[in-house]
C-alpha cells in the first residue's frame, strides 16, 4: 500500500466528509485538481488588462520588465564587447609604439637596430613631425612619462580586457585623463593652443 494507500484513504475520506485540509496534504498544490469554477486560467493565457488579480499584474509587469532588461543587457553587452576591442587594439599599438619608436626621443639611438631608426627618421621628413626631429625638452618629458607610466599601465590595460578584470575601468580612466592632460602640455609648449 505505502503512500499511495494513505492519499487514496485521504481521498476518500476528503470525498465523506468535505474537508480541503486532507487533500492539500496528500497531494501537492500544482497537481491538485480544483472544481471548474475554481480553476484560474493560465497566466501566459492571460493578457495584461484581464487580469483582475493585482498578484497576477505583477508576475505579468515582472516577466514583460525581465525580458526588456535581458535584450537591453545583450545591446549593451555587444556595445561592450566591441569598445573593449577597440581599447585592446589601441593599446597593443601603445605597447608596441611607445617603446620601439617613441622612446627613441629620449633614449641612445644605438639601442636600436638601424632599420628602426631609419623608419623614425623617414617618418619625421615625410609627415614633417618636428617634435621628433627636433626633440624638445617638453616633449621628452612627456616621453619618458609614456614610457615610464603609461607604456606599463597600457599594458596592464591588455591584461584586464584579456582577463575581464573590473579593475579595468580604472586604469583606463586613469590612461585617459593622462592622455589628455599630456595632449594640452604637447599643445601649450609647441605654440599650437596660441
Amino acid at each position: 500500500m505505502g503512500e499511495n494507500g494513505v492519499c487514496d484513504r485521504m481521498l476518500s475520506e476528503l470525498k465523506s466528509t468535505g474537508k480541503s485540509n486532507v487533500f492539500h496534504k496528500c497531494i501537492p498544490a500544482k497537481s491538485a485538481v480544483l472544481p471548474e469554477k475554481q480553476r484560474s486560467p493560465p497566466l501566459a493565457r492571460l493578457p495584461f488588462s484581464q487580469s483582475n488579480n493585482p498578484k497576477h499584474r505583477s508576475i505579468i509587469t515582472s516577466r514583460t520588465t525581465k525580458n526588456t532588461t535581458t535584450e537591453r543587457h545583450r545591446e549593451m553587452g555587444a556595445v561592450i564587447k566591441l569598445v573593449d576591442a577597440i581599447l585592446f587594439f589601441f593599446f597593443l599599438l601603445i605597447a608596441v609604439v611607445a617603446p620601439l619608436f617613441d622612446a627613441q626621443s629620449c633614449l641612445p639611438r644605438d639601442l636600436y637596430p638601424d632599420y628602426l631608426v631609419d623608419l623614425n627618421t623617414w617618418y619625421s621628413r615625410e609627415y614633417g613631425d618636428y617634435l621628433i626631429s627636433e626633440k624638445p625638452n617638453f616633449f621628452v618629458g612627456l616621453v619618458w612619462l609614456e614610457l615610464l607610466f603609461l607604456w606599463p599601465l597600457s599594458i596592464a590595460n591588455l591584461y584586464g580586457i584579456v582577463a575581464g578584470k573590473s579593475w579595468l575601468r580604472t586604469t583606463s580612466l586613469i590612461y585617459g585623463v593622462s592622455i589628455s592632460t599630456s595632449m594640452v602640455k604637447a599643445m601649450i609648449g609647441s605654440n599650437i593652443a596660441l
